[in-house]
Formats: structure tokens, C-alpha cells, sequence
């Protein structure tokens, strides 16, 4: 048994082990391990607390969303998730699912938990059981002409249009609904916790990554068959010795010319946020950009933070929950 008054004379090994036999998680051990300054044991209490958390928390009723719904006599309720807000290429992909009433789905949940692998086998499974399924894709001159956000938005919109039955009701992902002509109700965390978004964002997810695939054969180089456009180093650094191709995002954080890639990143970061007309939009723009941050140096992830923070206040967000997000 871990005591958190001798964490430090144990070897991270046997931290581990011990850990690994644990039932529960006293917070007082999450807390020593944070204190540690190891930094391979400081990132155990990430570990621990959501042992701790998970274990304590009864499993989710991915159906409660939807049950309720029905119970109604609301049967058409389209599930709605986007994919591809975070790349440097390709388009932002939406996709809305409407299930049978009382369907279940054996291991469909949030597209980002699952592997590329089971997301291919899962969706046809979904396919095969909706009611419909539709598909909506913003490319890249719609995304640097209205920012990633509303393209997003519009992307989602474009996917309810897609359905072939018309939707009573529309659950979507997020904070803030595509404002479409059906009522809506949006769920934070939704993709992880209600059977139809999920269902939507692996339809999302595995449409979108089709794309990037035949991206690849037609503009060899940039490795999008691997990363899917998104700003790993092996994608900076072909950028770096390539410049941007037709569909970078050239309004979006990373995109120069020949000789730039990543040494351009944060200024394109910096400009994203600057750009931000309201809270939503910094939220949106901070999701976006948080992958790429680890690209960065220590002293410039701290002016974009300071940035995101002076731009936040600036907008009026000491109070809304769009401007608590945390800097990316």
C-alpha cells in the first residue's frame, strides 16, 4: 500500500506497480504525487485522480439525451459532431445521425477514444442501423473566408440538410448549437456522453480522414495520409521545405511560405486570436490551436497565453463560460 509520506523513497517502478493494484485512490495520495519533483511521478497524479474519478462515477446512460426525447414523442433526433476544427488542411467535416428509438450501439463513443481501426469497423455499423445519416464538408476557401468557427457551424448545418428525414430535434456537441431551423440542444462533452453524437462524430471523423487520404495521392509530400493535416512536425517541416498547397488554410496557425513552417506557427496563432470577434469565437480558435501549442517554445506559449487572456478581457469574458476556456 502507497502511503503519501514516503513517495519519495520509492522508485517510480514501484510506484507504478503499486498503484496498478490499487482499488481506490485517496485524494491525499493524488495530492503527494503532484508534489513529487519527479516529473515521471507528478504525471502519475493525472493518472491517479482519474482512477479515483472513475471508479467513484457510475457509469453514463449514453441514451439519457435521447430517452427523454422520446419519452415525448420526439422520435427524429439527429445526434451532430464535426470534425478537422484543429488542422492546417483539408475541410472541417460535420456529420448528423438520427438512431431508431431504443437503438443501442455496442462500443460507439466519442470518435477521439477510439482507434482508426475500430472507428472504420464502427462506421458502417452505424450506417446500416440510422434511421439517415448526412454529411456536411466546408473546404478551405469558406474556412479562410469566415473563420474556422462559423465554418464549423455552417458544416453542421450542411449535414442536417444532408438527412434524409427531417429531424424534431438536434443534439449537437458543444457549447452553442449551428443555429438551424429545427430545435436544438447543446451538450458539453456530448460526443462522450450521448449515443447519437457519438454516432455523428465517428461518421465525422472517419468521412473526414477519407478525404485526407485522397489528399495525399493528389499532393504528395505533406504526409496528410499519416497526420491528416493536422500540426505535427513531420507536417511543419514539409510545409518548411514545400509552402502550402491548395488546401492549407492560409488564414490558420502554422500555414507559410517556403523557409517558414514552424518557425511561423506563433504568429499565425497570435493572429487567429486577435482575429476572435466574440467569446465563442476565442473558445473556438483556443480548441483549435491547443494541439500545436507543444510546437512551440516555452517563452512563446506564454505571449500567446498572455494574448488569449488580454484578447478574452478585452471581449467582456470575465464572467461567460465561452471565456473560461483556457489559453491553448
Amino acid at each position: 500500500m502507497l502511503d503519501p509520506r514516503t513517495i519519495g523513497g520509492l522508485t517510480v517502478g514501484r510506484i507504478r506497480a503499486e498503484l496498478a493494484k490499487m482499488r481506490d485512490v485517496p485524494p491525499a495520495l493524488v495530492e503527494a504525487f503532484r508534489r513529487d519533483r519527479r516529473r515521471t511521478v507528478h504525471a502519475l497524479a493525472d493518472v491517479a485522480e482519474r482512477t479515483r474519478m472513475g471508479r467513484a462515477r457510475p457509469a453514463t446512460d449514453l441514451l439519457a439525451h435521447e430517452r427523454a426525447l422520446w419519452e415525448r414523442g420526439v422520435a427524429h433526433i439527429a445526434g451532430v459532431d464535426e470534425a478537422g476544427r484543429g488542422p492546417l488542411a483539408g475541410p472541417v467535416c460535420a456529420a448528423a445521425v438520427i438512431l431508431p428509438v431504443g437503438c443501442e450501439l455496442a462500443g460507439v463513443r466519442d470518435s477521439k477514444r477510439l482507434s482508426p481501426t475500430r472507428r472504420e469497423e464502427l462506421e458502417p455499423v452505424i450506417r446500416s442501423v440510422a434511421i439517415a445519416v448526412g454529411v456536411g464538408l466546408v473546404d478551405v476557401d469558406v474556412i479562410d473566408r469566415i473563420n474556422i468557427y462559423q465554418a464549423s457551424l455552417k458544416a453542421m448545418r450542411l449535414a442536417l440538410a444532408d438527412l434524409a428525414v427531417e429531424p424534431e430535434h438536434v443534439l449537437v456537441d458543444g457549447e452553442v448549437g449551428p443555429r438551424s431551423p429545427f430545435p436544438e440542444t447543446p451538450i458539453i462533452g456530448g460526443d462522450d456522453s450521448c449515443l447519437s453524437i457519438a454516432a455523428a462524430s465517428i461518421i465525422a471523423k472517419v468521412t473526414r480522414d477519407r478525404i485526407m487520404v485522397e489528399m495525399d495521392g493528389r499532393y504528395p509530400g505533406y504526409g496528410f495520409a499519416r497526420h491528416k493535416g493536422y500540426g505535427t512536425p513531420q507536417h511543419l517541416a514539409a510545409l518548411g521545405r514545400l509552402g502550402p498547397c491548395p488546401i492549407h488554410r492560409r488564414s490558420f496557425a502554422g500555414i507559410g511560405g517556403p523557409g517558414e513552417g514552424a518557425s511561423s506557427a506563433r504568429g499565425h496563432m497570435a493572429r487567429a486570436i486577435r482575429l476572435a470577434s466574440n467569446l465563442d469565437e476565442l473558445a473556438a480558435v483556443a480548441e483549435a490551436i491547443r494541439d500545436q501549442v507543444g510546437l512551440l517554445a516555452p517563452a512563446e506559449r506564454t505571449a500567446l497565453r498572455r494574448l488569449f487572456r488580454e484578447r478574452r478581457d478585452a471581449l467582456g469574458g470575465a464572467g461567460r463560460t465561452a471565456a473560461r476556456s483556457a489559453a491553448p
